[in-house]
């Protein structure tokens, strides 16, 4: 039984290993398989997607909103429409100050960071006027307060159409290849912290003096591995080690909105 330990004890110390800095890699010069995204974090940043209400089941300020009052409603957009106005109005004199400055390229990040600020506005924008619109129109509201499902259909239409785009572009931009979605990987929800109470047992002894139960063992591995996503999250965490792009930040900055 003395074998079985001593791999264990080899393959547990390459795991654990702390990488020992180096001179840098040569870069790899073969072809990427495919490129990853996270589909989460496209539409954690979609405008339209961020006013979607649990409680309701309708996106707020939109043409799908629950209105209960229709002139209030029109006032609370007008006063929307207002402060998104003011916001646009500040960040485009921010981009023409840039712009006029003597090293516009100097400032390239902070230009780009307000166009996509910029083009969030022009979505929310659109999107609230719509949902103004709407409140002229009573035949949407001849159940009351809530609007029908099929109201849904363009706003959630238009959310797929921007996140569709981003990963057609850039599976366009690197020679066709095909995108991933991180997040069809990865558990729906966030993990537990690992079973310290199991992570600490004494694995080493009970392969060293006994046959392992295979579940007892089987257990402690599954804590393991929690373990290591979680204290070295850059090295365990997502199932992509080798030939595929990881493109998560790409995505974000490339992502566009369009209007339904």
């Amino acid at each position: 039984m003395r074998y079985p330990c001593m791999i264990f004890l080899i393959c547990t110390a390459f795991i654990m290993a702390t990488p020992v800095p180096g001179r840098p890699a040569e870069p790899i010069k073969t072809r990427a398989v495919a490129g990853f995204v996270d589909f989460r974090q496209l539409l954690l940043r979609h405008p339209v997607f961020r006013k979607f209400d649990v409680a309701t089941r309708r996106f707020n300020s939109t043409s799908s909103a629950w209105v209960a009052d229709l002139e209030e409603a029109r006032a609370n957009y007008d006063v929307e429409l207002k402060k998104l106005a003011a916001e646009q109005e500040k960040l485009t004199d921010q981009y023409n100050l840039l712009i006029k400055s003597s090293q516009p390229q100097k400032d390239s990040s902070t230009l780009k960071a307000i166009w996509e600020k910029l083009s969030m506005i022009k979505a929310e924008q659109a999107v609230i006027k719509d949902a103004k619109k709407a409140t002229e129109l009573k035949g949407n509201y001849l159940h009351g307060a809530g609007t029908g499902l099929e109201s849904l259909i363009p706003l959630i239409g238009a959310i797929s159409s921007d996140v569709l785009a981003v990963a057609r572009s850039l599976s366009a931009k690197y020679d066709n290849i095909p995108i991933l979605d991180l997040s069809c990987f990865q558990p729906p929800v966030p993990e537990q912290a690992p079973n310290r109470s199991i992570l600490f047992k004494n694995v080493h002894t009970m392969i060293w003096q006994t046959e392992p139960d295979p579940e007892s063992f089987s257990l402690w591995l599954k804590e393991f591995g929690r373990y290591l996503r979680q204290e070295h999250p850059q090295r365990f965490s997502h199932p992509f080690r080798h030939g595929v792009m990881d493109l998560r930040q790409e995505a974000l900055s490339s992502m566009r909105f369009s209007t339904p």
